[in-house]
């Protein structure tokens, strides 16, 4: 099979950064963007969701409170396992 060559910009810290990652699963970049790329086809279109849709504010009330349990996680109750969690509310 011919092989054809793409050029790509991207942000360089970008790069190092997913360069790490794909060294840690055993992938080169070019094996990541042919995997993207075939998936693409595969798809016929791209394989994630792409959109400028902004968040409603559930969402946003939601992604903050998240935020804040991950600084203080002291302040929140935890619970063993889901079972128990799934109890309290029922």
């Amino acid at each position: 099979m011919a092989t054809a060559k793409i050029n790509v910009c991207v942000d360089e810290g970008t790069k190092q950064a997913v360069e790490v990652l794909l060294d840690e699963m055993g992938l080169s970049m070019t094996a990541a963007i042919n995997m993207y790329l075939k998936r693409i086809l595969m798809e016929q279109g791209i394989p994630f969701d792409v959109s400028a849709r902004t968040p409603n504010a559930t969402t946003i009330a939601a992604m903050d409170e998240f935020e804040e349990m991950k600084k203080n996680p002291s302040a929140y109750k935890r619970y063993p396992n889901f079972k128990a969690a799934l109890s309290e509310v029922l």
